[in-house]
């Protein structure tokens, strides 16, 4: 989703995407199992549980872009597998001298097939490219994570490029990016 997400009382065991921000209301306000992920801020009063449940929480990078980007990666093989095949396929029928007019129609189509592979690789590896430069800049924005209660053991913050494992309980905090790490702040 693009917008704001506002939640009264819990995400649980799910995975919530925004492209902006998730709040979580002032009762139960909880985010335990799953992932959860905000371009802007996460707003929470609890995060994980007691029994360690393993939680992941992201912030700084528009969720979209993430999943666009694995799209694009998964895609491109494929594609540069089929551009290969093609291509071997002309060379075949470039070495003969005389074509019938069934092996002049096939070499025709593999052209054409050909150009459209490239310009579909050409559109991925831009828009790979442009998604990547935006991610970095990104960066710099640096979204947050407000815990006006308690961070348990289990949880996993992501901001940006910055993993952060929590171990142990953390009270009224607030989470950042700062050269390279999870920052933690006072909640205030």
């Amino acid at each position: 989703m693009e917008g704001e997400i506002k939640v009264r009382d819990a995400i649980l065991h799910s995975v919530v995407n925004s492209g902006q921000k998730i709040i979580l209301g002032t009762k139960k306000g909880l985010i335990m199992g799953g992932v959860v992920r905000a371009a802007d801020l996460i707003d929470v009063q609890h995060l994980g549980s007691k029994m360690g449940t393993q939680t992941e929480v992201e912030v700084g990078i528009n969720p979209g872009f993430r999943r666009e980007i694995n799209e694009i990666e998964k895609r491109l093989p494929s594609l540069e597998k089929e551009l290969d095949m093609v291509d071997k396929a002309l060379v075949l029928l470039e070495k003969k001298e005389e074509l019938s007019s069934k092996r002049e129609e096939l070499k025709a189509k593999l052209i054409r097939t050909s150009f459209v592979l490239k310009a579909e690789k050409r559109k991925l590896d831009n828009r790979r490219e442009e998604i990547t430069y935006l991610i970095n800049e990104r960066q710099l924005e640096r979204g947050c994570i407000k815990v006006r209660q308690t961070i348990h053991p289990g949880v996993k913050v992501i901001i940006g490029k910055a993993v952060r494992i929590f171990k142990d309980d953390l009270n009224f905090a607030l989470l950042t990016y700062e050269e390279g790490e999870v920052s933690i702040q006072p909640y205030r």
